[in-house]
């Protein structure tokens, strides 16, 4: 048993039709996430291309740009708000 073991919960909708494209189990997921909090995203599809991975140049580089473009979408949909609990104004 490997140390990515757990819930798979989806990164995102991109990122799901790349794996299905491609053919690449779901149970990838958990590694999936553990990759987007260590690594940064300029040397994903780097690390993708390399080691256990293993992926071909177009799979590396359509599931690193899903993700970053999933991972961005729920970034933004974050509304800041200042110390005091009030919303920041542009």
């Amino acid at each position: 048993m490997d140390r990515y073991h757990g819930a798979i919960v989806s990164i995102g909708p991109l990122s799901d039709a790349v794996l299905d494209r491609f053919g690449i189990s779901d149970l990838v997921i958990p590694k999936l996430r553990v990759l987007t909090q260590t690594i940064r995203s300029s040397r994903w599809e780097e690390t993708l291309r390399k080691g256990d991975w293993g992926l071909t140049y177009e799979q590396a580089a359509n599931l690193s740009q899903a993700m970053y473009t999933d991972i961005s979408r729920q970034v933004q949909s974050v509304s800041p708000v200042c110390f005091f609990g009030r919303p920041i104004s542009s």
